[in-house]
């Protein structure tokens, strides 16, 4: 069994927005467009041809995709593997990606083309939490979406529990009479903001 590991320095959310979308291949090098249908994908992989893969798991919530490739020009009697992401810290987390393939004389092209594929993947991870902080609401836009004195308003708030941070430069703006509904995954930050305005958390 090959067994990748690797820390990333950004929330797990971004990582699974690149590797949780099975059609998306530009962190797979060489590999130009995927065809999706249903569960299969059909993509050309540089040094291997058109193969075809079955999604067997595509957990959002526990970060976990499983997949088989089911078609192949080589002689494969057998190969799947697992990427797994897990929350570290909210802007940190570990892929372990592992794959079994046999017959095993395969593992060396296996092992490059994964090598590849983690390095090429680093690239574009980066890429997307850059374009993720670009896209966030400054501070000015949040003032624009309340119509006169904001009833609440919090600047940049950094919290967490000992030495883990759970909010970076939060800033949130609220108008009077205004609702509020906090919308995210486990971990998000959601209980965080709610103990800091209640006084249950120091901020």
């Amino acid at each position: 069994m090959l067994v990748f590991e690797h820390d990333f320095e950004v929330s797990a959310l971004v990582v699974w927005r690149v590797i949780g979308t099975p059609d998306r291949v530009d962190w797979v090098p060489g590999v130009e467009s995927c065809d999706l249908d249903g569960n299969v994908r059909t993509l050309d992989l540089p040094g291997a041809g058109t193969i075809q893969e079955r999604i067997v798991t595509l957990d959002s919530e526990a970060y976990r995709l499983v997949y088989q490739c089911i078609s192949s020009p080589m002689p494969l009697e057998h190969h799947e593997a697992s990427m797994q992401l897990m929350v570290i810290a909210p802007n940190r987390c570990q892929l372990r990606w592992q794959a079994e393939i046999r017959p095993t004389a395969f593992e060396p092209f296996l092992q490059d083309s994964m090598q590849g594929a983690l390095q090429q993947l680093l690239e574009v991870v980066a890429k997307e939490a850059a374009s993720i902080a670009a896209a966030a609401p400054k501070v000015g836009d949040l003032e624009g979406l309340v119509k006169g004195e904001a009833f609440l308003s919090i600047n940049d708030l950094r919290a967490g529990y000992g030495k883990m941070e759970i909010l970076h430069d939060f800033s949130l703006r609220i108008g009077q009479g205004r609702s509020l509904c906090l919308i995210g995954p486990n971990g998000a930050g959601k209980s965080t903001v709610m103990r800091v305005l209640l006084g249950m958390l120091e901020a």
